[in-house]
């Protein structure tokens, strides 16, 4: 039996639902108030395991702040909204708040208890893997928290290979950290080259090592990353600028699970669990012919996209407390909405960075605007209070057909969501209105980061 909450201050709707959870054999209370919720339940009591709450709620807490202080607590349990009116700011306003499902009132007893079974059946909720790996992040928005579900996932796939895709500064190294702590021995060690650091004529060196006499200047044997690796972790950074006349060594490394050091004969063993990772779209390097296919399957055995920090709604806040926590310094509410308005091309390393530098310089323990680095003002004052796009300077450093995929990825992802919403959240309708089929909206909901908006009745079918 599930222990459920319901929050409404609706006294007679609030009796409905309570008691359509109870013919569900759910184990129910019932509160008028978020305040009063707040008051009797702490956010890591064990009896809690889902609660139901109206957006609309009558009160001093509202349904939108009493989730924001759950989030705050980190309350693991999922949430279901109610309301009497679902827009489209309503909608992602909520799913950005955490919600497992959004229901219109008056509600239907048979879509409650479906829903209800849905939430607490998610992965998210009770995986112990996952919410392990939640306590060592920080974030909250559901597009971050789909990454986290799929980093363990990947974990337990033994030594599948795993591509972590995501621009500069999102995180992918702690991802690869976290895979190796918690898939490899502790007596191991993670070893990571960035490809991008190292010429042509070094990078076979660096990831192979060489004998010596293997060349001019090499003047003894030097062990490469392959052999320092051991039985750890390899940790191959922005694979994707690999020379493609290395490309087909390094497949022959992965296939047969051994290598040879430059001017070597005898092979050495490759046992480590290998990890790539790359700010590029690979499969249009694929289709230009600048990346082997075969050597990209190989890699992305199991693909993780990290989103940017841009896409990570309701994030900045959370971020930004868990930079300054040891500073004693406090970011106040005006500073705030100045990072909030910013693109941040640099995600989360640029916040990190921009935060130590006004710690540096502010006066006092308060962070004001004026304390925040030039850049962000003059692009706040450029663009007004609207957020920059923050997609322009990152494309005119991709390829054409690279720029022109992730150009439509921001598009769909305010597109499916409008279309979602005219529909009723009802996903089959809206793919019909749109003149594709339910597979395929399916797809590119993943494609441009919105996994979440993908139903788990849906995934069974895929």
């Amino acid at each position: 039996m599930s222990n459920l909450i319901v929050i409404e201050s609706h006294g007679r709707t609030r009796e409905q639902i309570s008691a359509m959870l109870v013919e569900g054999g759910h184990d129910v209370r019932s509160f008028g108030s978020a305040a009063e919720a707040l008051e009797a339940v702490d956010a890591s009591d064990p009896r809690v395991d889902l609660v139901v709450v109206a957006w609309d709620i009558a009160g001093e807490v509202s349904g939108s702040e009493f989730m924001l202080r759950l989030r705050q607590r980190r309350a693991s349990y999922p949430c279901l909204v109610i309301s009497a009116w679902l827009d489209l700011a309503t909608r992602n306003r909520a799913v950005a708040l955490g919600a497992a499902d959004l229901l219109l009132k008056p509600i239907d007893g048979n879509r409650l208890r479906n829903s209800v079974s849905r939430a607490l059946g998610d992965p998210r909720v009770t995986d112990p893997l996952f919410q392990e790996l939640r306590g060592k992040l920080v974030g909250e928005a559901p597009v971050f928290l789909d990454a986290v579900l799929k980093l363990s996932q990947a974990i337990r796939g033994g030594d599948t290979g795993i591509l972590l895709i995501g621009e500069s500064g999102v995180g992918k190294e702690i991802f690869a950290q976290l895979v190796h702590q918690k898939s490899r021995p502790a007596s191991t060690r993670i070893e990571a080259v960035n490809i991008a650091g190292f010429s042509e004529s070094l990078i076979e060196s660096e990831l192979f090592g060489h004998e010596k006499g293997a060349f001019t200047g090499a003047d003894r044997m030097r062990c490469g990353a392959f052999e320092r690796a051991g039985a750890g972790t390899l940790f191959l950074d922005e694979i994707g600028d690999l020379n493609p006349a290395l490309q087909p060594k390094l497949l022959r490394a992965i296939e047969q699970r051994q290598f040879y050091r430059v001017g070597g004969s005898q092979p050495m063993k490759f046992e480590a669990r290998l990890v790539c990772a790359t700010s590029r779209n690979l499969a249009a390097a694929v289709r230009s012919g600048v990346f082997r296919p075969d050597l990209y399957h190989r890699v992305s055995e199991f693909e993780i996209r990290i989103p940017p920090l841009r896409e990570r709604k309701g994030d900045m806040r959370p971020l930004a407390e868990h930079f300054l926590r040891d500073t004693g310094a406090v970011l106040e509410r005006e500073a705030m909405a100045v990072l909030e308005s910013y693109s941040f091309p640099g995600n989360v390393r640029e916040l990190q960075n921009l935060l130590k530098q006004a710690v540096a310089v502010h006066k006092g323990r308060s962070i004001l605007p004026a304390d925040l680095p030039g850049e962000i003002m003059q692009e706040r004052e450029a663009t007004g209070s609207e957020a920059a796009p923050g997609w322009d300077r990152r494309l005119l450093a991709m390829s054409r057909s690279e720029a022109l995929v992730e150009i439509e990825k921001d598009f769909d992802r305010i597109y499916l969501q409008q279309r979602i919403a005219q529909a009723g959240g009802n996903r089959t309708k809206a793919a019909e209105a749109m003149g594709i089929t339910p597979k395929t909206l399916r797809q590119k909901l993943r494609e441009c980061g919105l996994g979440h908006l993908v139903g788990p009745e849906e995934e069974e079918k895929t």
